[in-house]
């Protein structure tokens, strides 16, 4: 079951659209109505919530993310259950995903893989030393926010260290096989070496482009990674450094007892990677400083890129060498300050979503109108969101008081602006928007009308499950305060799209390739009517019950007649000739008479045809009656409730038994052709719709005695 838009979720969270759909559930993004702000809501799948095992998998997924607090781990709010709805609420990220941005940019430069790679491995720390195993470190699970953050996310599969092998169940339903590990692969025990090594092939990916093993057969790629010598990332990418290469090769070894034995170990050795692969000019400039500088044994908090923070320089020398000590520690100093100026290029280059120096300037938006606000935003490309509502002694109500940028800043297309909204001062009237979205108009507006507030309709939109009429979205959303008389723009169902199809011509094929033809012209089979023909042969199609050309609506139902051959002949049934009399019978000149039957003969019953049948086949069965006609012919004028003062499409369509909709009529008229008279077969009360340029604009009942 896929929510519908604007379901609210423990009576909180209102689902907004659907973003993402994994194995086990689908991921929202939706309001938090309460702090006003967007969210992730992950729902399990409707097809598990009965089985134990994936709602267990389920919690236990809530339950590893809640137990983590870092930068570079995506944040858990809540999780819960409601009825069959079993949700997990997270960060919101605005942004891509590491294997879109790998599709758009590889290969990486050295030092901005490294910048990538350095806050994947300092998440991976806090989650190893919290005792979670992720076991599904890949591209797809890298969320890149615009500011350079990187932060891991879906730990749906993720396991304790001290968790028992995975069950055949569980390894079914991992991530993709192109990242797992040997061990995970031969399902051998698994400790946090397994995450090391998906981290790796991730690492040659950005490098490359490329996976390191791909093949069509899930299987296939399994054993390669079980089996299969490693690439040589150098003849991929003759750009790697050798210090980077060292890294990759030591984190995909085969053996787990090879591998870096903790994340800490390789986020150290990342950071010195970094001071490597800087510019060859600031290299040679501060040579001494990467030899002698001190790196921290854990991780910082993760900054843009992980920029590496360097403690100082050894001081162990004499106190008569205070002058090279100096020498040493500026040295130190300046290359720090370049590597920060550098990896603050590099986020900007990868990821300048779009491109070059394309940014937005900010519009003036403190303290004017929010909606104002909002539709100018949106004519740039961004997106408004409301944070919070405060009461303001100066600032009237719906009027922004406080923005996370000053008017004027420039930021990245797409880049959403959280500001602060009036509610007026202290004890100022103020209503609540309630909640419209999936109502129907009218009982919409006799929501608004109850607490002052104004209807302002938006570009009406067609939608695969409101009907006519019914709201798609609002704004402002459900639970802001704002000023009665404040209008509320939303948009209008039109309903279901209407699509037209022109109908094909099925006379001359044989009638299996006609139904196939019906089908794939996205109609339906009607009646197939067998009918003789002296000049058809047997199985082609010799009428349908639509003209070829006629446009009517999708799926509408066209009968066929298909010939049956010729018609057999009737046989006559000549008399048998009466066997004539011996000729030396006495009798044989006598008259008949009018006895009855000597009783000795033994023949009590008369002759078959002694007392025909006078109602009835010829072996005196009564004959079956004929089936009543139902319903009745009629024809029928229409005419639209406003008549087009140009020529138009129009199409009348008869509601049948089965709740399906057949074209009756179809043409392109004008405004003197009003009514339009159609002749039609109904039986009992029979609706009908019509349509004007793919738009219904009536309905009508007739009935059929």
């Amino acid at each position: 079951m896929i929510l519908k838009i604007g379901t609210i979720v423990a009576s909180r969270y209102e689902i907004v659209e659907l973003i993402g759909a994994g194995g086990m559930s689908h991921v929202y993004r939706a309001i938090d109505n309460k702090l006003h702000r967007s969210v992730t809501v992950k729902v399990l799948r409707e097809e598990y919530i009965t089985d134990v095992s994936f709602v267990d998998r389920f919690d236990r997924e809530a339950r590893a993310i809640a137990s983590l607090n870092h930068p570079n781990i995506v944040n858990v709010y809540d999780v819960g259950n409601e009825d069959d709805i079993h949700y997990i609420v997270m960060e919101y990220i605005h942004g891509k995903t590491l294997k879109d941005l790998i599709s758009e940019k590889a290969p990486f430069s050295n030092e901005t893989m490294l910048g990538v790679a350095s806050q994947i491995a300092a998440a991976l720390v806090n989650a190893h030393e919290n005792g979670i195993i992720h076991r599904d470190i890949k591209p797809q699970n890298i969320l890149c926010m615009p500011n350079g953050v990187v932060k891991v996310a879906d730990f749906g599969i993720a396991k304790s260290h001290d968790s028992k092998k995975l069950s055949d169940d569980e390894f079914s339903t991992m991530g993709s096989v192109h990242y797992i590990s040997p061990e995970v692969a031969c399902s051998d025990p698994i400790d946090p070496r397994s995450d090391l090594y998906s981290l790796g092939i991730v690492m040659f990916e950005m490098m490359t482009g490329e996976l390191p093993f791909d093949s069509n057969n899930a299987d296939e790629i399994t054993m390669l990674h079980v089996e299969a010598p490693f690439p040589n990332i150098r003849k991929k990418n003759p750009n790697v450094l050798p210090v980077v290469r060292e890294i990759i090769v030591r984190l995909t070894n085969k053996q787990p007892f090879r591998r870096y034995q903790s994340a800490s170990s390789l986020y150290n050795d990342i950071q010195r990677a970094v001071m490597e692969s800087s510019e060859e000019e600031y290299r040679e400039n501060t040579r001494p400083a990467p030899r002698t500088a001190v790196f921290e044994q854990k991780p910082p908090q993760p900054r843009d890129f992980a920029q590496p923070r360097v403690k100082g320089v050894s001081n162990k020398r004499g106190s008569g060498d205070k002058k090279k000590d100096r020498i040493i520690m500026f040295g130190a100093i300046g290359t720090a300050a370049v590597l920060i100026v550098l990896l603050v290029l590099l986020v900007n280059w990868l990821f300048d979503f779009g491109g070059g120096n394309n940014l937005v300037n900010l519009p003036n938006h403190w303290g004017l109108e929010v909606e104002a606000v909002r539709e100018e935003m949106e004519a740039l490309g961004l997106t408004l969101e409301i944070y919070a509502d405060e009461y303001h002694d100066t600032i009237e109500i719906g009027h922004i008081t406080r923005s996370e940028f000053q008017d004027g800043d420039n930021v990245e297309p797409g880049s959403t602006i959280q500001v602060i909204v009036s509610r007026g001062p202290q004890g100022a009237e103020v209503v609540e928007v309630p909640h419209i979205v999936g109502l129907h108009l009218d009982a919409a507006l006799e929501r608004l009308d109850e607490i002052s507030l104004r209807f302002q309709p938006d570009e009406p939109q067609f939608h695969d499950t409101l009907g006519q009429n019914f709201i798609i979205s609002q704004h402002p959303p459900a639970g802001q305060m704002v000023a009665p008389d404040t209008r509320i723009t939303v948009v209008l169902s039109l309903g279901q799209e209407l699509v037209m199809v022109e109908m094909p011509d099925f006379v001359g094929m044989m009638e299996h390739a006609a139904r196939v033809e019906i089908v794939q012209a996205g109609l339906s089979i009607g009646e197939v009517i067998p009918v003789d023909s002296l000049v058809y042969s047997i199985g082609i199609v010799i009428g349908q019950s639509v003209s070829p050309g006629t446009e009517v609506l999708a799926n509408s139902y066209v009968d066929i007649r298909v010939s049956t051959g010729p018609p057999e002949p009737e046989e006559d049934d000549e008399p048998e000739p009466e066997p004539e009399p011996p000729a030396d019978d006495p009798d044989d000149d006598e008259p008949p008479t009018d006895e009855t039957p000597d009783p000795d003969n033994g023949d009590d019953e008369p002759e078959d045809n002694e007392y025909p049948a006078t109602n009835g086949d010829e072996n005196g069965e009564p004959d079956d009656e004929d089936p009543a006609d139902t319903g009745s012919t009629r024809t029928i004028g229409f005419m639209p409730p406003t008549i087009p003062d140009a020529t138009v499409r129009f199409i009348v369509a008869m509601r049948q038994l089965d709740g399906s909709l057949m074209t009756v009529f179809s043409d392109d008229v004008g405004p003197e052709n009003f009514p339009v008279s159609v002749t039609v077969h109904g039986v009992g009360n029979v609706e009908f719709i019509m349509f004007v340029d793919g738009t219904e604009v009536g309905r009508s009942f007739e009935v059929f005695s």
